[in-house]
């Protein structure tokens, strides 16, 4: 049974290997480091060279890799992700259709096109080019001057597009990004992080599983001119089926992608490489050990119970943790017995307590990072007690809660 207190007890997973610290505390989404009876090796840094990564197997949430992974950075052409996000809510809204046609502007033109200097699918000026060409010049070629032609077609002009982006970055939960424009061209005030990059990624390809097919598409023609699609992982041997790369001296060399091999499907996020080579190189590396360096372990069945939480004024003084859901994870080869369990929860519970209310969190940690967090359910209801045992729980609350 948990009771409160920072660690009351170690035990095993049965025949599931991993180690199961008992403790309640404040829901925990970082490190629980705090619990380790002793300090663990350095893990092996497998990021070349990148400063800043994040990696997910996307059934099971386990995070496969992570260094760095709230460091905020400059976007670069990671900002077209979000810009895209948009236009694609808009269309399935029904505010834009891929029919639209968008005139370029003569700032499109000059600051995104072909003068500008910089990524751009060479719309020329004054002309007008339908939404799904535009979406194909930004995705496939990364041009900047489709990023702002869609943004002026999705809410008039790029300023207020750009409110947009932050307003629905909230939304899904993009806490700590912030963008400034459209393209992801330099600006102050522009920052992402690769964990929220792969949330967004994963959002996209599961809300727009139709627009997603956009990114895999390996070239583009516009205006005579053929461009290949700018993610040199978009191979079948990667599995690599998208999202987005980008570059400022900044930032140095980032991307987004997404690989599938088979049924299993992983997201990375990965900033600061030196160079285009390094970039190519580390991520295919990363790809690679992600499909062939774990293995997956089962955990739970549905419904299966957890562990306890205490329960304050009830019929009960106890209640069963259950997962909704089968619990399996990831976990690197040779290092399956290295992982840590620690089911947390602000406690205890005051009855009355109804059944399969979220109430918990069981939290796997490996080299004192958190690789994965699942909801926990009560089992059951449990009543509010008689008067009686409500002032023997108060009693026993103020006698030894200051434990905790």
């Amino acid at each position: 049974m948990l009771r409160t207190g920072a660690q009351v007890g170690l035990m095993s997973f049965q025949g599931r290997g991993l180690a199961l610290l008992l403790g309640v505390a404040a829901l925990l989404l970082g490190p629980v480091s705090a619990f380790a009876t002793e300090e663990a090796p350095a893990p092996l840094d497998r990021t070349g060279g990148a400063a800043s990564v994040f990696m997910l197997d996307d059934a099971t949430g386990t995070i496969l890799l992570a260094k760095e992974p709230d460091l905020a950075v400059p976007p670069a052409s990671l900002s077209k992700l979000m810009t895209a996000e948009l236009v694609f809510a808009a269309l399935e809204a029904g505010r834009i259709e891929l029919s639209t046609p968008v005139k370029i502007t003569e700032d499109a033109w000059r600051r995104g096109g072909g003068p500008s200097g910089g990524s751009a699918m060479f719309a020329e000026l004054n002309s007008e080019v339908a939404v799904s060409d535009l979406l194909r010049g930004m995705i496939v070629q990364s041009g900047n001057d489709a990023a702002i032609s869609l943004a002026a077609a999705v809410a008039g002009d790029e300023p207020t597009f750009a409110a947009a982006m932050n307003e629905r970055a909230a939304e899904l939960g993009l806490s700590n990004s912030r963008f400034a424009n459209a393209t992801g061209l330099p600006d102050p005030e522009a920052k992402v992080t690769m964990r929220d990059m792969v949330k967004l990624a994963r959002h996209i390809r599961t809300a727009y599983p139709a627009a997603y097919g956009i990114f895999s598409e390996p070239e583009f023609t516009w205006n005579n001119i053929r461009q290949r699609n700018r993610n040199p992982l978009l191979k079948p041997e990667t599995g690599v089926d998208g999202l987005m790369t980008g570059f400022t001296e900044a930032s140095g060399f980032g991307a987004v992608v997404s690989s599938q091999r088979g049924s299993r499907r992983v997201y990375l996020a990965a900033s600061g490489y030196e160079s285009a080579e390094a970039r190519q190189r580390g991520l295919a590396e990363l790809i690679e050990w992600a499909f062939t360096g774990f293995r997956q372990r089962p955990l739970f069945d549905a419904g299966e119970t957890v562990a306890e939480a205490a329960v304050f004024g009830g019929m009960a003084g106890s209640v069963a943790l259950v997962t909704p859901r089968a619990i399996s994870l990831l976990l690197p080869e040779g290092q399956e017995g290295e992982a840590r369990a620690n089911v947390v929860y602000r406690g205890p519970l005051k009855a009355p307590v109804t059944a399969a209310e979220t109430v918990a969190k069981l939290l796997i940690s490996l080299d004192g990072t958190v690789i994965a967090d699942f909801p926990l359910e009560t089992a059951v209801a449990v009543e509010a007690s008689s008067m009686t045992s409500r002032a023997a729980d108060v009693v026993l609350e103020h006698a030894f809660g200051w434990m905790r």
